[in-house]
C-alpha cells in the first residue's frame, strides 16, 4: 500500500512519499522528501503555502513490461537477444528485485525455477545455490567475471541478476554443471541524481540505501550506499550488514570506454545451525529455541571486489573488450554444529552433543578475460563472430581450532550458557585444519553464431582449459596434494523461429569438474580426472498478448 501526502508547514512545504515493505510485515518503506523555499510573509501573517496540481503520465506498455528482459550478456560474450540463445536463460530485472523487497541474491533468485536455496549443507557458509540439481556455488559471477568467495551478496549495487541454466563451461570453464548465476552491477548511466529509501520491519529490520549519481564532460561517476541491520525469529541471532559500491566510466575517446566498479560488504552475523533432529525429524520445539552459546556468535564476512574494463571498438563490426578484477574474501566464525544423533535411551536420553570450532577462510582471485566481438556477414550470411582467453590465479588459506568442554544439551529443556570452558578464540596453539591452496587457471575459446535464414539460426564453439591446483597442508606433508587437469569444452545449438513470437531450439553443451574445483583437495580426490557432463536440450520461448506474457519450457 502507498500514499501521497502534501503537508502544509511553516515556513516551508515538504513531499513525503510511503511505500510498502518487505516480508514479514511491514511498517514503513521509501521515505524520501524534498524542500521547497519557504513562502513570503509579512510581519507576523502566515501564509499558506499552495502547490500547483502535478501531472503524472505512465506509458501503460513500459509499465506492463518493467519486469521483462529482452536481452542477457550471460548466454553469449555479447549482449543478446533471449529468444536468439539455444539455453534457458532466466533474468530477474531491478525493476522486480526492487518491487518484492529481495534485499540479498537469494530472495532475487526466488524468481527463478529450476533453482533451490541451501541452508548450509556441507558446511558450506554464505550463499549456497543449487542449480537444476547440481551445487552451483563456485558458479557465481559478476558482470561475466568469477566471484566464487564465500559470503551472502546483496542487491544494493545490482542492475539485474541473470542465470543460464544447464552446461556451460565453454563461457565460464570449470563447473557450470547446472548453469551459473551473473549479477551484473549497476554502472554510471550520464544522469544526475540521487534516490534513497528506508525500510523498517519486523523483528526490528532496519535498511537504508543510497543511489547517487553525477557527470562531468567525458566523465560519469555513481555510487550505492547501503547499510541494514535486523534481529530475528531466532532467539539470540541478529546481522549488521553496510556496503559501499562506486564506479566509474570515462570516455577516453569516441570508441574507447574505460571502467572502474569497486565494491566493499562487510556483515556482522551468527552461525546457527537451527534445531537438531530428534528421532528422525526435527525436534518439536519452538523455532526460535536456541542451542549455542551466547557470548560465542561470531560470524565476520569482508569483502573487497575491484573491476577495471578497457573497451575499444576498432569500427562498427569489430570491437575487443579486456576485463581484470581482483577479489578479496575474508570470513571468520565460530562454528556451533551438532554431533551425531540425539540419544533416545540411556544416561544422555533426551540430550545431543555439540562440537564448536574457529574457522577463518581467506580468498584472493587475480583474473584477466579478452573477449573479441567481431559482426560481419559471412558467405552472405548475418555472422557474429566471439573468441578471447581468460587466465586467472586463486589462493584459498583455511584455518579451524577446535574449541574444547563443549557439554551436551537437552533437545527440550536447553539450558543456554553464556560461552564454552575452552572456547577457540585464536590461532595459537593446535589448529586441527591449516592448508593453503593456490589454483591457475587458463583458457582460450572461440563461438559463431549464423544467421542461415531470418528463421534459422545456428551457434557453435568450443573452449579449451587447463586448470592446475597445488594444496600445502601446513600441519601434515600427507596433506599436500596438486592436481592438473586439460579439458575441451565444447557448444552446438540450431533456433527456428518462425515468427517474432515464437522462438525453438536444441543444444548441446559440455562440462566439467575437476576434483580441486572448490579448491580443496584429499588422498581420494587428487588422482581421479575431472566429471564430465554432457548436458542435451530442447525448449520453446513464446509471447502472449503482444509481448506481455512469456512462456518457456524445456526438456534436458
Amino acid at each position: 500500500m502507498s500514499a501521497n501526502h502534501s503537508i502544509t508547514r511553516k515556513p516551508s512545504t515538504a513531499k513525503w512519499r510511503l511505500g510498502a515493505l518487505l516480508p514479514l510485515g511491514a511498517a514503513l518503506s521509501g521515505v524520501a522528501f524534498a524542500a521547497e523555499p519557504p513562502a513570503e510573509t509579512s510581519g507576523n501573517d502566515e501564509q499558506e503555502v499552495v502547490l500547483e496540481d502535478v501531472k503524472v503520465k505512465a506509458n501503460r506498455e513500459k509499465q506492463a513490461n518493467r519486469f521483462k528482459a529482452e536481452t542477457s550478456s550471460t548466454g553469449s560474450k555479447t549482449e543478446m537477444a533471449l529468444r536468439d540463445i539455444p539455453q534457458s536463460v532466466s533474468v530477474v530485472k531491478k525493476e522486480l528485485i526492487e518491487s518484492q523487497n529481495a534485499f540479498n541474491l537469494r530472495d532475487a533468485l526466488k524468481n527463478v525455477s529450476g533453482l533451490t536455496i541451501a541452508a548450509g549443507e556441507g558446511g558450506r557458509t554464505g550463499d549456497s545455490i543449487t542449480l537444476r540439481g547440481f551445487a552451483a556455488s563456485s558458479d557465481q559471477y559478476l558482470d561475466g567475471v568469477k566471484d566464487n568467495g564465500q559470503y551472502n551478496r546483496d542487491t544494493f549495487f545490482i542492475e539485474r541478476a541473470e542465470v543460464l541454466k544447464g552446461a556451460s563451461s565453454v563461457l565460464f570453464g570449470r563447473g557450470a554443471t547446472g548453469g551459473v548465476i551473473n549479477q551484473v552491477a549497476k554502472k554510471p548511466t550520464g544522469k544526475t541524481g540521487v534516490n534513497g529509501n528506508f525500510t523498517y520491519g519486523l523483528y526490528d529490520f532496519k535498511r537504508t540505501a543510497i543511489d547517487a549519481e553525477t557527470a562531468y564532460q567525458d566523465l560519469s561517476a555513481r555510487l550505492n550506499v547501503m547499510y541494514q541491520d535486523a534481529g530475528s525469529f531466532r532467539d539470540y541471532n541478529q546481522t549488521s550488514r553496510w556496503g559501499i559500491a562506486p564506479s566509474f566510466a570515462l570516455k577516453i575517446t569516441p570508441d574507447t570506454d574505460l571502467s572502474l566498479n569497486l565494491l566493499h560488504q562487510q556483515e556482522e552475523g551468527v552461525f546457527d545451525y537451527g534445531v537438531p533432529m530428534y528421532n528422525g525429524r526435527p525436534a518439536g520445539v519452538p523455532i526460535n529455541t536456541f542451542y549455542g552459546f551466547t557470548d560465542n556468535r561470531m560470524m565476520d564476512t569482508d569483502v573487497n571486489v575491484a573491476t577495471v574494463a578497457l573497451t575499444h571498438r576498432f569500427n562498427n563490426d569489430f570491437s575487443v573488450k579486456n576485463t581484470v578484477r581482483y577479489g578479496d574474501y575474508e570470513r571468520k566464525y565460530l562454528t556451533h554444529l551438532f554431533s551425531g544423533a540425539a540419544a533416545l535411551t540411556g544416561a544422555n536420553t533426551g540430550t545431543i552433543a555439540r562440537t564448536q570450532a574457529l574457522r577463518q577462510n581467506t580468498q584472493e582471485n587475480v583474473y584477466n578475460q579478452t573477449d573479441f566481438v567481431y559482426k560481419k556477414p559471412l558467405f552472405g550470411f548475418n555472422n557474429t563472430l566471439m573468441f578471447g582467453s581468460e587466465f586467472g590465479w586463486e589462493d584459498y588459506d583455511f584455518k579451524s581450532k577446535d574449541s574444547t568442554g563443549v557439554d551436551r544439551i537437552s533437545v527440550f529443556n536447553p539450558f543456554v550458557t553464556a560461552s564454552v570452558r575452552g572456547l577457540a578464540n585464536d590461532f595459537s596453539g593446535t589448529l586441527a585444519t591449516n592448508r593453503l591452496t593456490k589454483a591457475q587457471y587458463y583458457a582460450g575459446y572461440v563461438m559463431d553464431q549464423i544467421e542461415l535464414t531470418p528463421e534459422w539460426k545456428l551457434l557453435g564453439g568450443t573452449r579449451y582449459n587447463v586448470f592446475d591446483a597445488q594444496q600445502f597442508d601446513r600441519l601434515s606433508a600427507a596433506g599436500s596434494f596438486s592436481r592438473s587437469d586439460a579439458q575441451w569444452s565444447p557448444r552446438g545449438g540450431l533456433v527456428y523461429q518462425p515468427t517474432k513470437s515464437q522462438s525453438y531450439y536444441f543444444s548441446y553443451g559440455n562440462s566439467f569438474n575437476p576434483s580441486a574445483e572448490s579448491l580443496s583437495l584429499a588422498a581420494n580426490t587428487a588422482n581421479l580426472p575431472p566429471e564430465t557432463n554432457n548436458n542435451y536440450e530442447i525448449g520453446a520461448k513464446l509471447d502472449f498478448l503482444d509481448g506481455r506474457l512469456s512462456a518457456t519450457g524445456a526438456l534436458f
